[in-house]
């Protein structure tokens, strides 16, 4: 029994008998501390998980909830890393990574004529008599970086022809560092050679992109733009690069198992998608192949089943500017964060970050919330609840006395919006909502 010792059990238990329970506690098979979920409002094991027939009343548990996930302790990821550790979680990463991903262009945008035209100019112009791939590499590093001008003045926008997409730079052989990165992808996977692009930071200099590729089972780190000769291993030298090129975000798929995808996504290693949840409530895992997930940045629709949304003290971002879950978790009424989280909490079913032990600032309204009490603050800033599609009511604690312009913006279907008496707002402070939504001093 020693090894399962190794793995976590989640066992959800009610506290209270009847489907109303306050609190649900997660307990280890070790005997640690449970982690627990605070005051949540809807913690009803759904039975009934059809779009139009959600029913919170149920009381079958979710299977999710029980999924046990093997921790290594040794190898687990540090999370919210400083800056000179992201190259070295990526490197982790990439070895226990599913490397068939590799293959493809990912989000590198090229017609297949295109593509083909790339292809027959690097077999006879870049590549050709050079046999191994590893050479064919630097040779194609050599030749992007040799050949394509540093774009100092970018054109006008025009939707239909992004100059740094591939095909623009091999014609017109100018590109900023995306564009560099892009081509070589290309050249690179004109030969059998899979690539991915990284975006980050080049020190001590800006944002940057840059390409990971794949030679003989080996990964190696490129930089057509500024570096057309080295090419560090990612694993074996990683000090040669890690404190210059500093990746947030990896085009690339991981790996997956029955449930979701996971990824490397604003500096953290992240769930990128949801395929599918047995039930309404989902838990999202609390390791995968070893490596804490950090962050639930979701980047394709969530199952149309899930409702309610479950994250452990080690989920410590929702993404940048929470875009992934407004958009794709429109169908979502409630997410609950650990209390042990030290970076995330939530209130009333919504996520906000942490400041003294209490909710700060709001992140994210669940896309299919009806209604919601804001948590206190004294000030209502600028978009502080902002394109939510469906909210109908919302209260602001009685200590949010400041409503500044544009507070609440661009919700349709708000109706009510309850404040304190001696709360003050201007003609701006609640704009795009419904024709007839009512101001209401009624919160004491």
């Amino acid at each position: 029994m020693t090894d399962m010792k190794k793995i976590i059990f989640i066992i959800a238990v009610l506290a209270a008998a009847n489907a109303n329970a306050q609190v649900v506690k997660i307990y280890q098979s070790d005997n640690t501390q449970p982690v627990t979920f605070r005051n949540p409002s809807s913690i009803h094991f759904c039975t009934d998980t059809e779009d139009e027939t959600y029913n919170p009343d149920g009381s079958t548990e979710d299977a999710s909830l029980y999924k046990a996930t093997p921790f290594l302790s040794s190898n687990n990821l540090l999370v919210y890393t400083t800056e000179n550790n992201l190259a070295g979680n990526l490197s982790k990463l990439l070895i226990v990574a599913e490397s068939s991903n590799a293959f493809g262009l990912n989000s590198v945008v090229i017609k297949p004529e295109e593509y083909q035209e790339i292809k027959e100019f690097t077999d006879k112009n870049v590549v050709n008599g050079i046999s191994s791939k590893f050479n064919k590499m630097k040779a194609i590093l050599a030749w992007c970086r040799n050949n394509v001008s540093y774009m100092n003045v970018v054109p006008e926008f025009d939707p239909d022809v992004e100059p740094n997409w591939a095909y623009q730079v091999f014609k017109n052989r100018t590109a900023v560092c995306q564009g560099y990165a892009n081509l070589c992808n290309v050249m690179l996977e004109s030969q059998g050679i899979p690539a991915v692009n990284a975006n980050g930071y080049l020190a001590p200099y800006g944002g940057h992109a840059w390409v990971y590729t794949l030679v003989d089972d080996t990964w190696y780190v490129i930089d057509p733009t500024n570096d057309g000769s080295t090419a560090y291993k990612a694993a074996a030298q990683l000090t040669s690069y890690n404190s210059k090129l500093i990746p947030y975000f990896f085009d690339m798929p991981l790996f997956e198992d029955n449930t979701c995808v996971y990824g490397f996504r604003g500096k953290t290693f992240n769930v990128e998608q949801v395929k599918s949840s047995e039930s309404a409530i989902l838990s999202i895992p609390y390791a995968v192949r070893g490596y804490k997930l950090q962050s639930f940045d979701p980047q394709a629709p969530l199952p149309s089943n899930v409702r309610e949304i479950y994250l452990h003290q080690f989920i410590q971002s929702v993404g940048d500017y929470v875009e992934g879950l407004k958009k794709y978790g429109t169908n979502l009424v409630n997410i609950f964060v650990e209390d042990a989280n030290t970076k995330l909490c939530d209130f009333d079913g919504c996520v906000y970050t942490v400041a003294n032990k209490q909710p700060d600032q709001l992140l994210y309204i669940p896309g299919a919330k009806k209604e919601v009490h804001i948590a206190p603050m004294q000030t209502i800033g600028k978009n502080t609840v902002s394109g939510n599609q469906s909210l109908e009511k919302i209260w602001f604690d009685v200590t949010s006395k400041t409503f500044e312009g544009w507070a609440v913006e661009d919700c349709p279907k708000l109706k009510e919006i309850h404040i304190a008496t001696d709360a003050t707002y201007n003609e701006n402070s609640f704009s795009g909502v419904h024709k007839d939504c009512k101001i209401l001093k009624d919160v004491e």
